[in-house]
């Protein structure tokens, strides 16, 4: 058994033998994607054997790449707790802003704060930058619970978001606090912030 004119996949076994009648051997089929563009690209594996009436046979292999995240900068890597190694996954075009903070309340629905006002929302899928356009100041936590999610920041501003992905809005604006840095609760109407 081998790829055949195919560079990128590979095979685990190339060579055995099943006596007549037996179990069936596994054989395990890789994909090398380095260097490999966005698209389509197509293979074929030629399983060779003694059979006399079918002596090749030819296994069409199918590997699509679609959107594949964005490449760190040369040199740029992070050090995480435990010796876990850091890397950037997915990159927004257009957005240059430091997130301050993170919170998800499911793998669906996780939100990321920062600089200018950001508020970025993830839907297992796809980034979404679904910042308030009137707020410029620095958000620097948020927190939520079921879909109502909170933000706090710069000159102790407070938005909320009451759905999955909706628009958010300012709620509070407490003078003389100066700036908020986290924000959690124990039910969406017992909620904490703290900053000064």
């Amino acid at each position: 058994m081998s790829p055949f004119a195919t560079d990128w996949i590979s095979i685990n076994k190339v060579i055995g033998t099943n006596a007549v009648g037996g179990m069936a051997s596994d054989v395990t089929v890789l994909a090398d994607v380095t260097g490999l563009e966005v698209g389509t690209y197509i293979g074929t594996i030629l399983l060779s054997s003694n059979d006399r009436t079918n002596n090749f046979v030819q296994i069409p292999v199918t590997l699509t790449i679609k959107n594949p995240p964005k490449a760190p900068s040369a040199g740029t890597s992070w050090s995480g707790s435990y010796s876990r190694k850091w890397s950037v996954v997915y990159q927004l075009d257009g957005i240059s802003s430091n997130i301050h903070g993170v919170w998800g309340s499911s793998a669906k629905s996780v939100y990321a704060v920062g600089e200018s006002g950001l508020i970025l929302h993830y839907d297992s899928e796809d980034w979404t930058d679904v910042s308030p356009l009137a707020f410029t100041g620095n958000l620097n936590d948020a927190w939520c619970k079921n879909a109502k999610c909170s933000a706090v920041g710069q000159d102790a501003n407070i938005f909320t978001v009451e759905s999955e992905g909706g628009s958010w809005s300012g709620v509070y604006s407490l003078a003389g606090v100066g700036s908020l840095h986290g924000i959690w609760g124990n039910a969406a109407n017992e909620v904490y912030a703290c900053g000064g």
